[in-house]
């Protein structure tokens, strides 16, 4: 019996590394062009690799259905596509990452490898990421897109702004992916061994410095909601004070620096009088056109994907007047949800946080010692819920797979991790 435990723990733990590790050092064009594969096999070995027969977890349960409506309620635009394959394929792409990273994320919560083991690996493949951006900021380049893989933000972001995408692309993505990771630096800075907390302290000031660098607003953001979120819930009421005196001090610092780097979190470019700011026309104009794709599709809307394929058709561009084609998105998960899934689209997003976030909360109010397990991923995830009304998180896989992974861990019964 303890071979077979020991066997099974083991299995767990490769598949969550390999996961991990796929999404932390693989490129977005890269895992694309494995993602067929890639996660159809990881999510068969999740299924495989979730115990015994006799004492299998049950990490599909019924109770999942709002997650199955959120994954097919994703697709409810094909209806309306124009483009039917590329709608589809869009669709294929996010469901598979959905699926196969909850589910990973669930058995690494409730399976035996405990949460001390998800721990390490998250903390293990951020140092690595880490070590990545701080070597592409002190070289003004990155060895990965020099070498290997095409990237069209490669001179922008690291030859002329000094903006780190590590293994991860782009700026905004490797900071998407700090904000999800960071929380798990709080579950070694509460232990007692001294290695532990300076090991948590090492890996929360490397994130929240490559944070800063990736000079993202809706990254900083999102990096302050978890933050604050989880000292709240861990009634750190003073921790939570002093993070939000120094995000305040910090923007006012930044809306008179000249720095165009630090001046990324100023009040101009966060809030108002920037052309992307929160309040600006471009932002006003993306709302403005999903509200009028929403008229014309209002139950699944347009199809995914195809937010950019009708771009001209919603947009109240002048005739004649061309956009350029990175902007033509909504630059907003929720308004790309809405205009390319419509009503079922939201609703199956809605349903799938309330239920993570119930489940969360089930498990925390049951055993409130087990705070590490659902309100560290809880937290990330909320910081993810802010930073993707900044751009669109889930066609992005790296972090997309990320968000659905810390559901599935918050989601998970701390019941069967001990």
């Amino acid at each position: 019996m303890m071979s077979d435990m020991r066997g099974t723990s083991a299995a767990q733990t490769a598949v969550l590394v390999c996961f991990f590790s796929g999404i932390s050092f693989l490129p977005h064009p890269v895992l694309e062009k494995i993602l067929f594969v890639f996660f159809p096999v990881l999510f068969a070995l999740t299924l495989i690799t979730s115990g015994r027969p006799a004492q299998r977890y049950h990490v599909i349960e019924r109770g999942d259905w709002p997650v199955w409506l959120f994954i097919v309620s994703l697709g409810a635009g094909i209806v309306n596509a124009i483009d039917v394959p590329m709608a589809f394929r869009f669709y294929s792409m996010m469901a598979l990452i959905c699926i196969t990273a909850f589910y990973v994320g669930k058995l690494a919560g409730c399976g035996s490898a405990g949460f001390d083991g998800v721990s390490r690996v998250v903390i293990i493949c951020m140092l690595v990421v880490g070590a990545v951006a701080v070597g592409e900021i002190a070289a003004g380049g990155n060895f990965i897109y020099d070498r290997f893989v095409p990237n069209q933000y490669y001179v922008r972001y690291a030859k002329h702004a000094s903006r780190p995408m590590a293994t991860l692309l782009n700026p905004a993505v490797a900071g998407s992916y700090f904000v999800g990771c960071i929380p798990f630096a709080f579950y070694f800075l509460e232990q007692k061994k001294r290695m532990s907390r300076i090991s948590g302290a090492v890996v929360l000031t490397l994130g929240v410095a490559i944070v800063m660098y990736a000079a993202s607003r809706g990254v900083f953001l999102g990096l302050l909601a978890g933050l604050l979120f989880y000292f709240i819930v861990r009634r750190k009421k003073l921790y939570g004070i002093v993070v939000g005196l120094a995000a305040l001090v910090l923007v006012a610092a930044a809306s008179v620096s000249g720095h165009a780097g630090f001046r990324q979190f100023g009040f101009q470019k966060l809030f108002a009088g920037s052309h992307d700011s929160m309040v600006s026309r471009y932002r006003i104009e993306r709302v403005a056109m999903t509200a009028r794709v929403l008229k014309a599709h209002p139950l699944a809307g347009i199809g995914p994907g195809h937010f950019r394929l009708r771009f001209y058709e919603y947009s109240a561009a002048p005739k004649g007047e061309l956009v350029p084609y990175e902007l033509m998105i909504p630059d907003n998960m929720y308004l790309s949800i809405a205009a390319e899934a419509g009503a079922v689209g939201i609703c199956g997003f809605i349903f799938f946080c309330v239920y993570v976030s119930w489940r969360a909360w089930r498990n925390f109010m049951a055993d409130r010692r087990a705070y590490r397990i659902c309100m560290i991923p809880l937290a990330g995830l909320v910081g993810l819920l802010i930073n993707m009304a900044a751009y669109d998180l889930f066609y992005w896989h790296n972090p997309f797979a990320l968000f659905c992974f810390l559901a599935g861990l918050s989601a998970a019964d701390v019941g069967r991790t001990q």
